[in-house]
């Protein structure tokens, strides 16, 4: 049996034990958007088919794309299963964990590669941003996501939790963690976050209660809700994935039935994979997204165990991950960003040798992906990374880029400022900072 026979064996395995506990929770990601006062944004140039030229051309049901035949020997097409004959309807997902911290920023910075330019050089030029100053010290975001509402769920390695109201400009700041703990996931509805921490715990917002301390996982790697709040998930950096489920009760839970669900040592379920590396992204359709500690990136359907494919590999492990169906982009921790067709396995040419730090999509922003580099903000086109605008903000490492689920606004972190950038300009929408004590500046 050879190598990538075996791992698809374990693979198959480990999607069996899990495959109930997604298919019960319902695994699902962001989906409307609770933004309707931020206009759309304005429509890019048209997408332009591809004549072939002696490399693969593929045409999906949005654009025709050039895509380059996967030459690198770390990035093989994967045939852990039949490609599925359905794109899938991704999206951005819960669990936007900033993974890697601040580790490989400045190789993407300091690299020969720019931003992308426009299809007209000179009539786009770069539209400078303004937020507020950063704090006199500023707190490590260490999360970043949206939820249904239009709300900005940030977490800090303070152990402080930030939820900013896009529409009303208000932030409330809540010290969820008694310890201090990085946060590195929040529930949708902000009550509940997990800690990077050994053991990991899952506390309670509102009163700081620690209501699983989760003694059995030997390392925290990532973590993500379900949109429901029905689940959670915890990866260790050994490829052990856990599922926990009834989760939405824990909120409202009282007090005297919280050591009831400390007992809770053991998961509902547990799946093992090779090894998980960064962020685990969620889909709407009940796919997984995640990448291994060499790189790789690995697709699971879900509703189909059997459909595990690795898509494509990036230099290093995961920074961040988005989806735009068919397209799975990624950048790592190394600072290169490949963009892949999940249906063909094989990454688009453009993206051979492209770089950036962060890369955020939606499904309701076809065609289309924002891209952080240092402190560059660009919206490209997926078929060929052209720019359609780019944005500059004061200078600063970048810490983190999360789409709105609708695609009109787009959170993004340079220096520990976090900025709200409408589509539609682009324009700055707002902007904060924490400082270590939780106070937050706008």
């Amino acid at each position: 049996m050879n190598a990538l026979q075996t791992r698809k064996t374990t693979l198959l395995a480990a999607a069996s034990v899990l495959l109930t506990a997604l298919a019960a929770s319902a695994i699902v990601a962001c989906g409307g958007s609770g933004e309707a006062t931020i206009p759309d944004p304005t429509p890019g140039p048209g997408d332009t088919a591809v004549k072939p030229d002696g490399t693969a051309t593929k045409t999906t049901d949005t654009a025709t794309t050039d895509v380059a035949a996967n030459t690198d020997d770390r990035a093989p097409k994967g045939d852990l299963a039949a490609s599925s004959d359905k794109a899938d309807s991704g999206g951005s997902g819960m669990g936007s964990g900033i993974s890697g911290g601040k580790q490989g920023s400045k190789a993407a910075a300091s690299a020969a590669w720019t931003a992308p330019t426009t299809d007209k050089p000179g009539q786009h030029a770069p539209t400078a941003l303004t937020p507020v100053a950063p704090p006199p010290r500023p707190a490590h975001l260490t999360y970043l996501d949206w939820n249904n509402q239009g709300q900005i769920l940030a977490g800090y390695a303070t152990g402080h939790i930030v939820v900013y109201d896009a529409l009303k400009n208000t932030a409330t700041s809540t010290p969820a963690s008694p310890d201090a703990l990085p946060i590195i996931a929040i529930d949708p509805t902000a009550q509940l976050a997990m800690t990077r921490s050994k053991p990991g715990q899952l506390l309670r917002s509102r009163d700081q209660k620690v209501v699983l301390r989760m003694n059995k996982v030997e390392a925290v790697e990532s973590a993500t809700f379900s949109a429901d709040g029905y689940s959670f998930l915890v990866a260790e950096p050994t490829g052990a994935l856990h599922v926990w489920n009834r989760g939405q009760e824990l909120p409202s839970l009282p007090d005297e039935s919280v050591p009831r669900f400390l007992e809770r040592q053991t998961a509902d379920f547990t799946a093992q994979f090779p090894s998980i590396r960064g962020p685990i992204l969620t889909t709407p359709n009940n796919r997984l997204i995640f990448g291994s500690a060499e790189g790789e990136i690995f697709w699971w359907n879900t509703e189909n165990f059997k459909e595990i494919e690795q898509i494509f590999a990036v230099k290093a492990p995961v920074r961040s991950l988005a989806v735009v169906p068919p397209f799975v982009a990624a950048t790592s921790t190394a600072g290169d960003l490949k963009v892949g067709n999940q249906q063909t396995g094989s990454y688009l040419r453009w993206s051979k040798d492209a770089r950036a730090d962060y890369v955020t999509g939606t499904p309701n922003l076809p065609d289309r992906l924002l891209t952080l580099t240092g402190h560059t903000l660009s919206l490209i086109t997926i078929d060929k990374g052209t720019a359609l605008w780019t944005a500059t903000l004061p200078q600063g490492e970048p810490c983190g880029l999360s789409l709105s689920p609708g695609g009109k606004v787009v959170a993004v972190c340079v220096n520990e400022v976090v900025s709200l950038v409408s589509l539609d300009g682009p324009k700055l929408a707002g902007s904060f900072g924490v400082g270590v004590d939780g106070g937050v500046v706008k």
